[in-house]
């Protein structure tokens, strides 16, 4: 099917993403407990309240291998906690983090509908047309499945000697449109793994003024286990950050690598339009002539 950016979303498509949305919601939740659970531990042990990690930890929860609870009802108290413990900014990063994640699945989906199989199928049309048999060339164009088939059978009907240019033009501009959907939000990916650190360096830097400043103002200048508190909890807008952050750059990376073999294909396609049954030897003794 072909995407445009007023296109249609079949309803398959859209409950695809919407299962896809609920697991990563899912995911994002996990990571929050096991941040919080983290955090919580790191705070106890600053503070000396170990009587609380132990009553925790003896209550009759499923654990994972890596002691974090598997339980999704417990999911969400992990992100609200996250968010008490990290403050504003956290929030932002979590929300931004859902919508990196939506337009990654978006993405995913959309290019899963551009086949590999599908770019070397219209080889094989043009050379069934371009050989002589229009109406079986035209037939592999119709099923190929690809929207830019439609735009190849154009340009191999209306071609002719003395408007190969013209047609050239005519099949690049469709080209740019087929291929522009595909473009789309992969930059928002790219500024969300480029914001996530700086998001999280901001919040540890308010949380950490925050912090001397409480210390200022109860005149508790060497208590050193409320400032280790305080320097912890404002640490971990940055953890979240750079949680976000390395994630993301892969999947841009994988995207974009994905783009630039599709954006390939197509300008292989076209180039066996315009060159596909030219008599190459034929051509380069004339050069040399």
């Amino acid at each position: 099917m072909r995407w445009r950016i007023e296109g249609f979303v079949p309803q398959r498509v859209r409950a695809a993403h919407s299962a896809a949305a609920g697991a990563f919601l899912g995911s994002l939740a996990w990571a929050g407990q096991a941040l919080a659970q983290a955090a919580d531990k790191v705070g106890t042990a600053a503070t000396g309240a170990a009587a609380a990690v132990a009553e925790v930890a003896a209550e009759p929860v499923a654990k994972s291998t890596f002691g974090v609870s598997l339980d999704p009802a417990t999911w969400w108290s992990g992100v609200l906690r996250l968010i008490h413990l990290g403050g504003p900014v956290v929030a932002v990063q979590l929300s931004v983090s859902v919508i990196g994640l939506t337009i990654v699945m978006y993405k995913t989906t959309q290019f899963l509908q551009v086949r590999t199989s599908a770019l070397s199928a219209l080889d094989q049309a043009i050379d069934v047309w371009v050989g002589g048999d229009r109406k079986k060339g035209a037939d592999l164009l119709k099923h190929n499945g690809l929207g830019f088939a439609k735009d190849v059978e154009f340009a191999l009907t209306h071609m002719r000697a003395d408007n190969v240019e013209v047609v050239r033009e005519e099949l690049y501009r469709r080209a740019r449109l087929y291929l522009q959907p595909l473009h789309d939000h992969l930059p928002v990916i790219e500024i969300i793994y480029y914001i996530a650190p700086l998001l999280g360096l901001l919040g540890t830097v308010t949380g950490i003024i925050a912090s001397f400043q409480a210390l200022e103002a109860s005149g508790a200048a060497n208590d050193a286990a409320k400032l280790a508190g305080g320097i912890w909890e404002a640490l971990i807008a940055t953890g979240v950050g750079l949680t976000m952050a390395i994630p993301f750059a892969v999947l841009h990376s994988l995207l974009e690598t994905r783009l630039n073999r599709i954006v390939a294909g197509v300008e292989d396609v076209i180039a066996r339009v315009f060159t596909t049954g030219l008599d190459v030897t034929a051509a380069v003794a004339i050069k040399r002539a």
